[in-house]
């Protein structure tokens, strides 16, 4: 373990993504995005979608779509927990199209029903989910 690096996990609400010693993480914070390295002063931060970016110890990248969820940095560990999160790598742009596709029928279906805003404000935010993952498979 090299004295430049520190704990990072990613969780999401199905798996663990990630788990090891890192040198460098990008976090997409509401507030914005923001580093965190070895001896980082504590935070607490809720996420937007977008990318985290872990320099793994070693120097190798690695780039996962986080949606929704925090980012807890305190004593050398850094906890990403995620409500959706997906490796960029792994991100299948055609599944994404076929989903969204099927979103857009509910959407439409959806138009005349009396429990349609807030039904419509859930798939809206799946769309944009997709349409985020879709720019990052591009």
């Amino acid at each position: 373990m090299s004295e430049n690096t520190f704990h990072f996990s990613l969780v999401s609400p199905d798996r663990i993504l990630l788990s090891e010693q890192v040198e460098r993480v990008t976090v997409p914070g509401t507030e914005g995005e923001f580093g965190v390295l070895k001896d980082h002063a504590p935070i607490l931060s809720s996420l937007k979608d977008g990318v985290a970016t872990i320099i793994l110890e070693g120097g190798a990248e690695e780039k996962i779509f986080v949606a929704g969820g925090f980012a807890d940095v305190n004593d050398n560990i850094c906890t990403i927990l995620a409500e959706d999160a997906v490796k960029v790598s792994d991100i299948d742009r055609d599944a994404l199209k076929m989903d969204r596709e099927v979103l857009e029928r509910k959407l439409e279906r959806l138009q005349d029903t009396e429990d349609a805003a807030s039904k419509i404000a859930q798939l809206e935010l799946q769309l944009a989910r997709i349409d985020s993952k879709m720019d990052l498979a591009a």
